[in-house]
């Protein structure tokens, strides 16, 4: 049985588990058909229809105003219900929207308006996807691992055989097939700790390594969000209970 199979076979199990409880949330990033996706955020169209299929057949895929209207009532959501949510805000959440609302399923989208670039994207497209960097792209990284201690620099170029060892690789395998994706791992590892309230180098060194910004012109299509839910996504995903009223408002509001 190939690792597709497999993927797809332990998610309608985690799906079955979840059943046991009176709703399970099910948060999906990405729906897309991606060349990498090294931090394991994408779901590919049909593997997306074919989760829908299998909660249609199995589950209850409830409205979020059912949520809301229980939580205010405290009455029983229907058994096995299932909300889907989206978090983070891409340009696929267009396609998203007009297929969730083609099966008639209202969902959530949490999206933070105020990440133009996602840095994993602008990495994930310049190390992984790129079988020639540039020489000037290749100094900027290069000379963002020796700032941070690390002595081995990426490779200039791939051969066309390799490509699909460097594009498919994620984060969480054992080995790195090359310097690339150990760079993009050290890298993200850094990434990862930063707080975007505050001026960073890496940040703003890797943020212009693109121009290319998010596309939020799908909020304008009043068809979509005004069937689905638009809620706020935090800036830092930090822990809200632990943040003092302004800045629970710092990391919500657009």
């Amino acid at each position: 049985m190939d690792r597709l199979n497999l993927k797809i076979k332990n998610f309608f199990y985690k799906a079955r588990r979840s059943f046991d409880s009176q709703i399970a949330i099910l948060c999906y990033h990405r729906v897309e058909d991606y060349i990498t996706d090294p931090v394991k955020i994408t779901v590919s169209k049909n593997n997306f229809l074919k989760q829908i299929d299998f909660l249609n057949e199995f589950a209850n895929i409830i409205n979020p105003d059912q949520l809301f209207d229980c939580l205010k009532s405290r009455r029983k959501l229907p058994r096995r219900s299932v909300l889907l949510t989206f978090d983070d805000g891409y340009a696929s959440y267009r396609g998203t929207m007009e297929l969730l609302k083609k099966e008639l399923i209202p969902s959530i989208f949490f999206i933070s308006l105020r990440k133009e670039k996602y840095w994993w994207d602008i990495l994930s497209e310049l190390l992984l996807e790129n079988q020639h960097l540039r020489s000037t792209e290749r100094d900027i990284i290069n000379y963002l691992l020796s700032d941070l201690g690390y002595q081995f620099q990426v490779e200039e170029y791939i051969e066309s055989n390799l490509m699909d060892r460097l594009a498919k690789w994620d984060i969480t395998a054992d080995k790195f097939p090359f310097n690339r994706n150990r760079a993009f791992y050290l890298l993200a590892k850094k990434m990862e700790e930063i707080d975007f309230y505050r001026e960073n180098k890496l940040l703003e060194t890797i943020t212009r390594l693109s121009k290319r910004r998010r596309d939020f012109s799908y909020l304008k299509e009043r068809h979509l969000t005004g069937y689905h839910k638009i809620g706020f996504h935090t800036i830092n995903h930090f822990n809200l209970s632990k943040l003092s009223y302004d800045d629970q408002r710092k990391e919500i509001e657009l």
